[in-house]
């Protein structure tokens, strides 16, 4: 919904590493969740973290936005 809002006031917003790195984790995650891997929460919690941290970072790179 943010990068909507940016667009329509002409600022593109990019996806960064952390977002990227988020997907990722998440397909990981549900494809070892679905092949039934030993362990695959492991993965879901790293992934939790990630989608964390890019939210952060997200906001942080982007609170002109939030403002305006």
């Amino acid at each position: 919904g943010l990068r909507a809002v940016a667009a329509s006031e002409g600022i593109v917003i990019a996806a960064s590493y952390w977002g990227k790195l988020k997907t990722a984790m998440q397909i990981v995650a549900i494809s070892l969740a679905l092949l039934h891997i030993p362990h695959y929460m492991i993965f879901f919690w790293i992934a939790v973290i990630i989608t964390i941290l890019s939210g952060v970072d997200y906001t942080v790179k982007n609170i002109s936005v939030f403002k305006g």
